[in-house]
């Protein structure tokens, strides 16, 4: 029998020589975060902050910003990101659609990805006058819009499936996409939750980067694409599935993409789901494993993040 001593170290942190940035009063400022490398047009370490309460430009609608905050300039204030686009600026579904709700980047000189999960669109369903689909936009490392829609607006409750709500209005009403988002570890796809699916069940959705190219795979989601079948998500009603999500390489299987997804009101303490493509339905992801909170009410999976500590793969 062996016994080993440990010596842990603690640190205290810096208070007194801190970089601070500020937004206004009310926005929000702060509510999601994320560092991103630019490298063009110049080479700079930048803060990416949403403020899903500030109003855009000289816009009268509070459609939330996200900020750019140079982390080598002293100054506390931070630019705003243009989204310099018609549908952006003249769409009647972006008062209060909490533009920055999630911000996240793909890694130095790569992409970045902003959503706004309160976003709506008309309907033309007596029942339901308004959907509450959510938008994420996908900015490139300039942190500007591409030019072709399919490019940068991502729309997880699209025509396909708000065409079933004729029958089943009360499945994708509410999506509220965008409140979880990342990009996938194997740096191939974008992975979007939308809490508010299948009367807050939730769904995660997988889609390739390259989406411009026909011939790429197609997305897939938790439910079947094909099917739209909720059934095959093992969870119960308003467990918000896709609250958050992230990846990794070597969760299950070495070498293989899992996608991790909180549910914080699954099981009544929270849940966190495990999931991967199917080998079979070629628009579905499968749930492999769920993990249920420790106590009730504890909202277990509210945030996730995958980390390789002992750089494994």
């Amino acid at each position: 029998m062996y016994k080993t001593k440990t010596h842990p170290h603690a640190f205290n942190l810096d208070t007194q020589n801190v970089l601070l940035k500020q937004g206004d009063p009310g926005t929000l400022f702060g509510f999601s975060v994320a560092f991103h490398q630019q490298l063009s047009p110049a080479r700079r370490n930048l803060l990416l902050v949403g403020a899903p309460r500030a109003k855009h430009q000289n816009q009268v609608n509070v459609t939330g910003v996200v900020y750019s905050c140079d982390l080598n300039s002293t100054s506390d204030r931070c630019q705003p990101i243009e989204f310099n686009n018609k549908e952006f600026l003249t769409s009647k579904g972006i008062n209060n659609q909490w533009m920055g709700v999630k911000v996240t980047s793909q890694g130095p000189g790569k992409n970045v990805l902003a959503c706004a999960h309160r976003y709506q669109e008309g309907s033309s369903s007596r029942y339901v006058p308004h959907v509450l689909t959510g938008q994420c936009y996908l900015l490139g490392d300039d942190l500007r819009v591409g030019e072709e829609e399919r490019r940068w607006r991502r729309v997880v409750c699209d025509l396909e499936h708000l065409s079933r709500r004729q029958k089943d209005h009360e499945w994708f009403a509410y999506c509220q996409q965008g409140h979880g988002a990342s990009f996938a570890k194997d740096n191939t796809s974008l992975l979007i939750g939308a809490p508010g699916a299948y009367q807050w069940k939730g769904i995660v959705r997988m889609e390739r980067l390259d989406d411009l190219d026909f011939d790429s795979e197609e997305p897939r989601e938790t439910g079947d694409i094909e099917q739209f079948n909720h059934k095959l998500i093992p969870l119960q009603r308003n467990s918000y599935l896709g609250f958050s999500v992230d990846s990794g390489m070597a969760l299950l299987k070495q070498g293989e993409l899992t996608i991790v997804s909180g549910a914080p009101r699954g099981g009544y303490s929270g849940q966190v789901a495990f999931l991967k493509t199917d080998p079979v339905a070629r628009r579905n992801l499968s749930v492999e494993l769920v993990l249920s909170g420790p106590g009730l009410a504890s909202s277990f999976g509210y945030d996730v993040a995958v980390l390789d500590l002992n750089n494994d793969g």
